[in-house]
C-alpha cells in the first residue's frame, strides 16, 4: 500500500478508502492493462464542501504489478478480503 500512495501521490485518507473498482484502463497506455487510471473518490475537500474526485494516471511501469500483487497475495490473507476494499 506505500507504493500504491507513493505510485499515485495520494494522502492517508484517499489510500485508506481505496476499492477494487477505483482502477481502470487507459486506452493510451496499453501495457499498463487494468490498472492505468485510478479514480480517487475521497480526495481532500475544502472546509464544507464534500470530498473531490479525481482521476490519476498511472507513470510508472512497476505499479500494475505491485498492485496486482497486493490483490492476488496479500489481499486475500485479510479479514475483509471479501469486500471490496483495497
Amino acid at each position: 500500500m506505500f507504493k500504491t500512495a507513493y505510485a499515485y501521490g495520494l494522502r492517508r485518507n484517499e489510500t485508506r478508502m481505496l476499492d477494487l473498482t477505483d482502477f481502470g484502463r487507459n486506452p493510451d497506455g496499453r501495457e499498463l492493462g487494468e490498472y492505468g487510471t485510478l479514480l480517487v473518490r475521497h480526495g481532500k475537500a475544502t472546509r464544507g464542501s464534500p470530498p473531490k474526485r479525481r482521476s490519476v494516471l498511472t507513470v510508472w511501469t512497476w505499479t500494475p504489478g505491485t498492485i496486482e500483487e497486493w490483490i492476488t497475495e496479500v489481499r486475500p490473507g485479510m479479514w475483509h478480503s471479501t469486500s471490496r476494499a483495497l
